[in-house]
């Protein structure tokens, strides 16, 4: 087996949650299938049309490597940060404009 056959072969590994490879490289407790994923929000789903109240969803498999709490808040106002956000991507710019409150509004001359 040559070095790129085996190469793609723990890309195909990787990419399958239900793997032991692909689940270790997620940085999950254990290997959860396809099915199980599409099962828990599927369960989550016919609870929340029957429960009163917003229940809790299906504990999913977590990332130990993904951030547990966001942390700090910023203290900027929503048109400043606006602003900030225009003048470091020019990819912002094209799309349609948003007004300080995020609605779509005219572009200001």
């Amino acid at each position: 087996m040559s070095f790129r056959e085996a190469w793609n072969l723990v890309g195909i590994l990787a990419s399958d949650p239900s793997s032991q490879i692909g689940a270790a490289m997620a940085g999950w407790d254990g290997p959860k299938s396809a099915e199980w994923l599409i099962l828990a929000d599927l369960y989550d789903l016919q609870h929340m049309s029957k429960a009163k109240r917003n229940p809790k969803p299906y504990p999913r498999p977590k990332s130990k490597k993904a951030p547990t709490k966001r942390v700090g808040k910023t203290q900027l106002a929503t048109a400043d940060a606006i602003k900030l956000l225009q003048s470091i991507s020019p990819l912002r710019k094209a799309g349609p404009y948003r007004g300080p409150d995020g609605r779509f509004a005219k572009r200001p001359a």
